[in-house]
């Protein structure tokens, strides 16, 4: 027999309502040769070695992504190169993959690193700003230049993210002049805002930039409306299915206007007739009387809450 329980509890609730609804300066950046100091996967202890104490190594990632470099070593051939992390993807299927750009920055310096779903190298103790030093196969896969990389070794150097460039969003947007330039780059945008909001968390930017929620899932905090006005929003240039898209971190990569939450009542939500009811999709603070809590299944945890004055419309 299936237990239901009921109890007499105010409580205030903050709830997403979800309506029905992964796979470029032309001067070349130094090289580095991590040598000796390269300590897979060990937490230094020691003074950390800096760039500019590396000596060459290999190629750079510049000349991995930029046709035009004299040192351009093609596709589908092995390379070892060097660089700094500056993003991991930790989701889905494409957790373990991550990012890596050369110190110097700027165009055709970052480059995506495919690790087949974290089982090609251990990224157990990869950091963002971590130096390290790579092997791996060069592959044009559907148009986004990616290394897929087979060895990998990680410095000692403490970790020193690098800092996000800014660019203009229609320069790096699917069709802009430096879209190909930055892609698998950590740049950022100022004083945008939200001109469109699709599905799948992506929404689109002033200059018609693509965000997407990839690496970090915004929408657990907060759903982007259209003339919503964000400071800045940084992270790495990523390309798929025909697609320039900007994809944030962390919480720290997108910094914008308050969120305020209107507190409603359950009768607001429930009837699409009422003069405050705030849609789908919406972020939403009410209280009410929890009437029964699910005990049973894959349900257990879930519950009902009703407005303690009853009536039509008054549970959820």
């Amino acid at each position: 027999m299936t237990t239901r329980t009921t109890g007499i509890l105010l409580c205030s609730l903050t709830l997403l309502l979800f309506a029905c609804g992964d796979r470029d300066d032309n001067e070349p950046a130094p090289r580095y040769d991590l040598g000796q100091d390269i300590r897979p996967d060990v937490t230094p202890d020691v003074t950390p070695d800096t760039p500019a104490d590396l000596a060459p190594v290999g190629f750079t990632i510049h000349d991995i992504q930029d046709e035009s470099s004299p040192e351009y070593p093609g596709r589908d051939v092995s390379v070892t190169f060097s660089g700094i992390v500056t993003a991991i993807d930790t989701t889905g299927d494409s957790a373990g993959d991550f990012y890596v750009q050369d110190p110097a920055g700027g165009p055709y310096s970052g480059i995506f690193i495919y690790n087949e779903g974290g089982s090609a190298v251990n990224v157990s103790e990869l950091q963002v700003g971590q130096l390290v030093e790579i092997t791996g196969t060069v592959v044009e896969y559907y148009d986004l230049t990616e290394v897929q990389a087979s060895t990998m070794s990680i410095s000692n150097a403490v970790p020193a993210p690098l800092t996000p460039e800014t660019v203009n969003a229609a320069d790096v947007a699917t069709d802009g002049s430096l879209a190909e330039a930055y892609e698998g780059v950590l740049v950022q945008v100022v004083d945008t805002a939200v001109t469109e909001v699709g599905d799948y968390g992506v929404f689109t930017v002033t200059g018609g930039l693509l965000v997407d929620d990839t690496l970090y899932y915004y929408t657990d905090i907060v759903t982007p409306t259209v003339g919503y006005e964000f400071d800045r929003i940084a992270g790495v240039m990523d390309f798929s299915y025909g697609e320039r898209k900007l994809l944030p971190r962390n919480a720290d990569d997108m910094e914008g206007e308050e969120v305020v939450v209107p507190e409603l009542t359950i009768y607001d939500i429930q009837d699409e007739s009422s003069s405050e009811y705030p849609g789908r999709d919406v972020s939403v603070t009410f209280s009410g009387i929890v009437t029964a809590i699910d005990t049973t299944g894959s349900s257990a945890g879930d519950f009902f809450v009703q407005d303690p004055a009853g009536g039509p419309y008054s549970g959820i």
